[in-house]
């Protein structure tokens, strides 16, 4: 119940700065590498018109 808690409060206070980015595009970046198959595309710019996921852990 504790970490629900502090996760509600986090996303509550993290809401306006998120908001402020709604409608903004997203900077281009080039992939690098994938722990999967070879992507089709590896340029944001080359995503038009898709939904692009981008799951970043372990970032340093």
């Amino acid at each position: 119940m504790k970490t629900l808690s502090l996760m509600l409060l986090l996303a509550l206070l993290a809401a306006p700065a998120f908001a402020a980015l709604k409608g903004q595009a997203a900077p281009d970046f080039t992939l690098e590498s994938s722990v999967t198959t070879q992507p089709e595309h590896t340029k944001l710019d080359q995503c038009k018109a898709e939904v692009v996921l981008i799951k970043l852990w372990g970032v340093r």
